[in-house]
């Protein structure tokens, strides 16, 4: 029976609300616990660092990133805490793939649910997506909701 899933979260609405909707008939099936993860990408925000005027105004952005990305957490926790799923909730800065494959060995999830844009394989590889990688680099089994 699986009781505990990973589930990194980008906030894309579709992707999201799929995977909810499939973590609440996962909770009929005996789901007990979701671990949502955050990864705020260290990569993409050292790029927009470049634009930003002072040292402080780049520390407030770091800040105002991961309090949003909180808030966000919070909410997706609240509403699968009304389904009677227990709920923790993990925020990183680094890179997206990384991080989640590092999180997924630090917690022993027996399964990770991610979702995909539904890219074909040839433009999964030329744009390195999250998903592609962590199917093929994690040692734990991944459950992949495609978007189209």
């Amino acid at each position: 029976m699986l009781t505990k899933i990973l589930y990194p979260v980008d906030f894309s609405c579709d992707v999201t609300l799929s995977i909810l909707q499939t973590l609440k008939k996962l909770k009929k099936n005996g789901l007990k616990e979701v671990v949502l993860l955050h990864i705020l990408d260290e990569g993409a925000f050292n790029n927009l660092s470049r634009y930003v005027a002072s040292f402080a105004d780049l520390e407030k952005m770091r800040s105002d990133n991961y309090n949003s990305a909180q808030k966000l957490m919070d909410d997706l926790a609240v509403m699968l805490a009304r389904e009677g799923i227990s709920v923790r909730t993990i925020i990183r800065w680094g890179d997206p793939a990384s991080e989640i494959l590092k999180v997924d060995q630090e917690e022993g999830s027996p399964v990770t649910i991610i979702g995909s844009h539904g890219m074909d394989h040839m433009r999964a590889e030329l744009m390195k997506s999250k998903s592609e990688v962590i199917v093929r680099k994690s040692t734990a089994p991944v459950f992949v909701v495609k978007m189209n």
